[in-house]
């Protein structure tokens, strides 16, 4: 945030053109990155989840008796899912 606060600052300062360009270049590449990191988060998040997921297909497994069908189902379609659509 603050490095953000002082490439504003900066680009208030600037006037030439080049100067701005080459700091609204560097804004990009800062947002990308921002952009980059927020993305890593979400795939972190999702890969917890999907941990989450597979703890709770094993325990859905092991109880087949005691839990309802609906939610058995459910999480056997996620569990699938991920499987097929994450090619690590």
């Amino acid at each position: 945030m603050m490095m953000m606060m002082m490439m504003m600052m900066v680009m208030m300062v600037m006037t030439t053109t080049t100067t701005t360009m080459m700091m609204m270049m560097m804004m990009m590449m800062m947002m990308m990155m921002m952009m980059m990191m927020m993305m890593m988060m979400m795939m972190m998040m999702m890969m917890m989840m999907m941990m989450m997921m597979r703890v709770v297909v094993v325990y859905y497994h092991h109880h087949k008796a005691t839990t309802t069908t609906t939610t058995l189902t459910t999480t056997k379609n996620c569990y699938n899912y991920y499987h097929n659509h994450n090619h690590h």
